[in-house]
């Protein structure tokens, strides 16, 4: 199952965020930036009742972005993300968006093959976007409307 975040998730977010990424985590703060930001949504997918990942997305204009997507490690390569990404473009659609952004580490292959599968393509090349030292791919999907 997949809602949206409330501020009451703020405790499951975060815990989801310490699960899925060693470093670069989102804090609190930012965290209840984005549940309480008018053009900002969050969504949860729960298997059992339990939180497995998240999708946090912006709407500042055209295109959207995902700012972030986080599943379990226990839960990846089991269409979690591939679902999260499917409710964000819903969400960018109903939202006005023709397009979707996203940022992602030249390294992480199994998010670069996901999103090439699911019609998006590289931009740009993002020198030093992680850290300073690590590259990342900006990718971009029109979306059918």
């Amino acid at each position: 199952m997949i809602r949206k975040a409330t501020v009451e998730d703020l405790p499951l977010l975060m815990e989801i965020e310490k699960v899925c990424f060693k470093s670069a985590r989102y804090s609190k703060e930012q965290i209840e930036w984005i549940l309480t930001g008018e053009n900002e949504a969050i969504y949860i997918y729960f298997e059992d009742a339990r939180p497995v990942g998240s999708v946090m997305l912006s709407m500042q204009g055209d295109p959207g972005r995902v700012i972030s997507i986080g599943v379990h490690p226990d839960w990846r390569e089991k269409g979690v993300a591939r679902e999260l990404m499917n409710t964000a473009e819903k969400w960018f659609s109903e939202s006005g968006a023709r397009e979707v952004d996203l940022e992602v580490s030249v390294e992480n292959s199994e998010a670069l093959n996901l999103y090439s599968s699911m019609g998006y393509e590289v931009v740009r090349v993002l020198r030093g976007y992680y850290y300073g030292k690590v590259d990342a791919y900006q990718m971009r999907k029109e979306l059918r409307g």
